[in-house]
């Protein structure tokens, strides 16, 4: 996925003025990226993955937000940083077996009006690659069931794997 793709797929759900997110299962910082761009030079991005593989320019440039890279297992290990804007799961979502106990853990970094952005593949059958799937219509009543009153499709795009599609969601 290119930059602007990413981009696209996640500018509809942060605000302005939302400073701090989490990126969890940030990997090689793709969609880290695009939100550090979005966010801007006031904002802090923590990227989170059990293996980081981020680009050195992200710290290096003026126009992005500061980026923190951590590594550990955002569902088994705890979450140091509290009060964050958001947080940001891209591909990371469908690897957690057990959604209700990572969410019920992750309300709690939240601020009160802090929000998720989900990016995942709109798919219910499992593969080597999505083996914990989330199409939209599972994914808006889990977390309405988890106490959030809000779901909803910001951006929807192919992907180029089984000719499923990949949708971006807003949690608030």
């Amino acid at each position: 996925m290119t930059q602007a793709e990413a981009i696209d797929m996640i500018s509809g759900g942060v605000p302005k003025g939302a400073a701090h997110w989490l990126d969890l299962g940030a990997g090689t910082g793709v969609f880290t990226e695009a939100l550090a761009t979005i966010l801007g030079t006031d904002g802090t991005v923590y990227a989170i993955d059990r293996k980081l593989e981020l680009p050195q320019r992200m710290n290096h440039s003026r126009h992005l937000a500061r980026v923190i890279g951590t590594e550990l297992d955002f569902v088994k290990d705890e979450i140091a940083i509290q009060q964050a804007d958001g947080i940001l799961l891209a591909n990371s979502f469908h690897y957690v077996k057990d959604k209700e106990k990572l969410i019920a853990k992750l309300k709690g970094v939240l601020n009160p009006d802090g929000r998720f952005i989900f990016v995942e593949y709109d798919v219910v059958t499992s593969n080597q690659w999505v083996p914990y799937p989330i199409d939209f219509t599972s994914l808006r009543t889990l977390m309405t069931k988890m106490g959030f009153s809000s779901v909803s499709k910001i951006s929807e795009r192919p992907s180029v794997f089984n000719r499923a599609m990949m949708y971006s969601a807003l949690v608030m």
